[in-house]
């Protein structure tokens, strides 16, 4: 299952890194790949979960601790949905859609460390436009796309 991991984990970086450009240059991300990305996110958890049941049968262990993870991580992207809605889309639908997305696929402490990676470099992305007099509005895609990319790097000893 590694190697499937790992493509998998490239697709995820491609379709954030697509959004991420949508993000950037139209102020808006699509439905239409938010919302293959999270039925392909429902395949592939399916799949995965089937396989570490298979293995954990065999082990004599069960799964549960997977499973309330992909909750708990989709109940961040959820809390997200509610932050979007209570700010007037401060931090829009696509990207709480995304981290719901994110949190199904990664499970709850890594979306939240994928959150704290993206809030802290758009922390500092901020502070130095703000100098600069630019800073009104800022995609958050690419720092939710970073995010992932140094979890990715983290795992992996530092490696992607």
């Amino acid at each position: 299952m590694g190697n499937i991991n790992r493509m998998v984990d490239i697709v995820v970086l491609l379709i954030l890194t697509g959004l991420s450009v949508s993000d950037i240059r139209n102020k808006k991300v699509s439905r239409k790949v938010l919302t293959l990305w999270g039925i392909l996110t429902v395949f592939w958890k399916i799949v995965d979960f089937y396989q570490t049941r298979v293995f954990l049968e065999k082990m004599e262990q069960t799964n549960v601790e997977n499973l309330v993870g992909i909750c708990a991580g989709i109940g961040v992207g959820v809390l997200f949905l509610l932050v979007s809605k209570v700010t007037e889309e401060a931090i829009g639908y696509g990207d709480s859609v995304a981290i719901m997305i994110l949190g199904g696929y990664l499970g709850f402490w890594k979306v939240v460390g994928v959150l704290a990676a993206a809030f802290f470099t758009s922390g500092v992305c901020s502070v130095i436009l703000a100098f600069r007099g630019r800073v009104k509005t800022m995609p958050f895609f690419p720092f939710l796309t970073l995010g992932y990319i140094l979890m990715l790097a983290e795992q992996r000893g530092g490696v992607l």
